[in-house]
């Protein structure tokens, strides 16, 4: 801690990567109201074209673009502590290059460098050990490219679970080629069934809606 504390040089000591811009700001503003501060102060943002930080921001939340152009002009990232790449089977080939880059950045010039890789789905449910064991899975490979099992430390977290009811639009909504060419007819659809969506929710519940 005394470490952290001592290195906030620029006070972005832990960046988030989300995988987009409305992803970066809308994280970085629940962090913000979670701590009771505005966006800007220890939690702020940076994307394509706009910023908000401020020389009291320890976290930095940003999209892989702004990153990388980081990378470019500070290869050992010095004054921040930790990567996190969040949501990370959102996969791309910027959050991969990201990755890529930032390994190297570690084995050659930062070995103090943390990177955390967040993601719900890449390790599966942890129900079958196997799966998660072979070579060939996604999870299996991230891991042996953080460092393999004796670098890479796995944490789980249940989170909560919602009961959900999944309710389809009626057969007569337009089909989904005529929605995607007329966009008002879009939005009327969808308008509708969201109405609809809402009028049968419970009292308290929330209405995600698909196209």
């Amino acid at each position: 801690t005394d470490r952290v504390g001592d290195a906030r040089v620029g006070r972005n000591n832990v960046i988030v990567v989300e995988p987009r811009r409305v992803a970066a700001r809308s994280a970085a503003q629940r962090m913000a109201k979670l701590m009771n501060e505005a966006v800007g102060d220890s939690v702020g943002y940076a994307v394509r074209g706009e910023s908000r930080r401020s020389s009291k921001t320890s976290v930095l939340v940003m999209t892989d673009g702004v990153l990388l152009n980081m990378l470019q002009k500070d290869p050992e990232l010095n004054g921040h502590d930790a990567v996190v790449l969040d949501e990370f089977h959102e996969r791309g080939i910027g959050s991969d290059t990201a990755l890529a880059l930032l390994r190297e950045v570690q084995l050659n010039y930062r070995p103090d460098l943390r990177v955390i890789v967040m993601s719900a789905t890449l390790l599966g449910s942890g129900s079958d050990e196997r799966e998660e064991e072979k070579e060939e899975s996604t999870g299996a490979k991230l891991r042996k490219t953080l460092g393999g099992e004796g670098s890479c430390n796995v944490l789980r977290s249940e989170g909560r679970q919602y009961p959900i009811t999944v309710q389809h639009a009626q057969r007569t909504s337009p089909r989904h080629a005529a929605l995607l060419r007329d966009t008002k007819l879009l939005v009327k659809t969808m308008a509708d069934v969201i109405e609809e969506g809402l009028s049968k929710a419970p009292d308290k519940g929330d209405v995600l809606a698909f196209l």
